[in-house]
């Protein structure tokens, strides 16, 4: 099975919270072992950091990295965010892409500053 797994699942599961901790659970621990495909978008992961801003810098980072262990990436290259979380000092957290609106080519950046 292949799934995208929705920031608020994440969420859940990492601050377990509730109702929602037992399935959330389930889920990345389906991801974890690949009886689920799990994917993640990649803002998601910009997402998490500032949703996740109260915990300490380097749990923080910790805990996006086991995600992207469980999850792959998609919509930037993987290893490339895993490398940018891993970095002792992070200022900017820089995921370029390109997508195709309307026949033209458009280059999004997002910047987000840690």
């Amino acid at each position: 099975m292949v799934a995208l797994i929705d920031t608020n699942v994440i969420i859940d599961f990492i601050i377990k919270r509730q109702p929602f901790e037992k399935e959330s659970t389930e889920v990345m621990k389906k991801c974890a072992s690949r009886e689920i495909q799990g994917f993640v978008a990649f803002h998601s992961i910009s997402n998490l950091w500032y949703i996740l801003r109260k915990l300490p810098e380097n749990e923080r980072r910790e805990w996006l990295v086991n995600v992207c262990k469980c999850l792959t990436v998609v919509g930037a290259d993987h290893d490339e965010v895993i490398n940018a979380i891993k970095k002792v000092i992070l200022k900017i957290l820089r995921i370029v892409y390109r997508i195709n609106v309307l026949s033209e080519s458009m280059q999004i950046i997002l910047l987000l500053e840690m």
